[in-house]
């Protein structure tokens, strides 16, 4: 199975990898590779580019709505899988 999950690089370095700042996304089941990876991708890209483009997002600290804006910065796994993805 392939895991999707994300890391948040906003953090500082020596807590981005902590279990409770992952962002669990989904499974790719096994055992095999899927025919169509773009079937379980599709919807994560979709949702990376509105990220990316910028959403409305509510700071509670501030109390005030502020633009939101992602970015997918790195990918990877093993060779034949990257090698897919790509």
């Amino acid at each position: 199975m392939w895991l999707l999950i994300i890391f948040n690089y906003n953090l500082p370095p020596d807590i981005h990898f902590h279990l409770n700042n992952i962002l669990a996304l989904g499974v790719i089941p096994g055992p095999k590779k899927p025919h169509d990876v773009d079937s379980f991708l599709w919807p994560l890209l979709k949702e990376l580019y509105k990220l990316a483009i910028g959403v409305r997002a509510f700071d509670s600290l501030s109390g005030r709505l502020f633009q939101l804006c992602a970015f997918l910065i790195l990918v990877f796994g093993d060779i034949p899988t990257v090698s897919m993805l790509m």
